[in-house]
């Protein structure tokens, strides 16, 4: 670019007219031809990007500068109210102390007395009213970042479904032999459970059925804490589980005759887990049933039926 139109575009940025600039930069044009030549220079690529980038340059400082002067004019204005609210505090707090000087014959004396009430009461209102109108105007100060301890994710506890549940609970003919009710009460539902591919049991279990499920998962339940009760007590006397402290290897004895291990008692985890796996008590079916037909219909069926036997029957 030229130094012409450096100083053009320089008078254009200062005085905003592009006639007075045109003639800066040359003083020997005169008349129409020097508006046609500065809107013609005006217009100039490389001029237009120069001025714009000397404007935003000049914006940016101008507000540094104005930012700068507003930092300290705060500074120095904080600075002052905390003098004074420092100097009322003292009031307040009883730190200052009102000085007499009495002359007695050949010297003074300076005796200290506190502050009147009154004097106290206007310092505090006074302290007040400089803090709530300086957070009036410049807001709340801002807290100190607090560094927060980032909570570990904890995945989520399976949950069971109700149906999971009471198969768990009173064994895997429980839900089925419902739903084998639901179908004699209301035939439409064999449809719906049939879409859903949920089971459906052949007979209907009567209530002595249920009821003998439910029994007998309590009776295996009171073993379990029967058995829960025996581990607890040998983990109290002796600091483990029935059985594992016998997988040490053989002691010395001080006659250096050693002592054969006790024989291997089965752990408790190992015993409530094979009990845990066993499978829950089935429905059998030693009374007449009703049987559904294709229709979801009820027929009375004098043969006794039997259903599959499970491993946990007893």
């Amino acid at each position: 670019m030229k130094i012409e139109h450096e100083l053009f575009a320089h008078h254009y940025i200062l005085t905003g007219d592009k006639d007075k600039a045109y003639k800066a930069a040359y003083p020997h044009a005169t008349g129409e031809a020097l508006k046609i030549a500065a809107r013609r220079l005006v217009n100039h690529p490389d001029v237009r990007q120069y001025i714009s980038e000397r404007l935003a340059a000049t914006q940016q400082e101008a507000v540094n500068r104005y930012h700068e002067k507003e930092q300290r004019l705060a500074e120095q204005e904080y600075a002052t109210m905390l003098l004074k609210r420092k100097q009322l505090r003292a009031i307040i707090a009883g730190e200052l102390k009102i000085k007499k000087y009495y002359r007695v014959k050949d010297r003074l004396e300076m005796v200290e007395t506190d502050m009147p009430p009154f004097m106290i009461i206007r310092a505090i209102e006074a302290d007040t009213k400089l803090a709530n109108d300086w957070y009036a105007r410049k807001g709340q100060p801002a807290d100190e970042p607090v560094a927060v301890t980032p909570k570990t994710w904890t995945p989520p506890e399976s949950t069971f479904t109700m149906e999971e549940f009471c198969n768990l609970r009173y064994g895997p003919d429980y839900y089925p032999g419902l739903r084998a009710k639901m179908v004699h009460d209301n035939p439409r539902k064999a449809k719906e459970y049939a879409e859903k591919g949920e089971r459906v049991l052949d007979y209907i279990p009567t209530n002595e059925d249920i009821k003998r499920m439910e029994e007998e998962q309590m009776r295996k339940y009171d073993e379990w804490r029967e058995l829960k009760k025996f581990a607890d007590e040998q983990l109290a006397e002796t600091g483990y589980y029935a059985g594992e402290g016998a997988q040490q290897k053989e002691e010395e004895q001080e006659d250096g005759d050693t002592v054969a291990p006790p024989p291997v008692v089965q752990s408790f985890p190992r015993v409530a887990e094979k009990f845990q796996a066993d499978t829950p008590a089935a429905i059998q079916n030693d009374t007449e049933r009703y049987k559904l037909n294709d229709n979801g219909l009820n027929e009375t069926n004098n043969e006794s039926k039997h259903l599959p036997r499970h491993c946990g029957d007893t």
